[in-house]
């Protein structure tokens, strides 16, 4: 857990500005993730029983869930450009057609 949240800090890094680097620093160094992750656990094994848990794992170690999960941010940026410009085309008729 701590790698994941090591590695998540490391990507946030590489996109803010140096000043806001030291903030995640400073976070990274002072916040009890053991904590939040333990409350996620009471979440999780409401939903999922622990084989399917397992099975996730195994998913996640995957290449081909490791090549998803390398591109998923791009995928991401990309469709809501393209869902930003469809809504603006198709919501606009029905906005005007409802007098606002």
């Amino acid at each position: 857990v701590e790698s994941l949240f090591s590695q998540l800090f490391g990507e946030f890094r590489l996109m803010v500005p140096s000043n806001v680097s030291k903030v995640i620093d400073e976070v990274e160094a002072n916040l009890d993730l053991a904590g939040l992750v333990d409350s996620w656990v009471d979440v999780y094994s409401k939903y999922y029983t622990p084989a399917q848990v397992a099975a996730a794992i195994l998913y996640y170690r995957t290449p081909e869930f490791k090549a998803m999960a390398r591109v998923m941010p791009l995928v991401a940026a990309e469709t809501e450009v393209l869902t930003q410009a469809w809504m603006t085309e198709h919501m606009a008729p029905i906005i005007n057609k409802a007098g606002f």
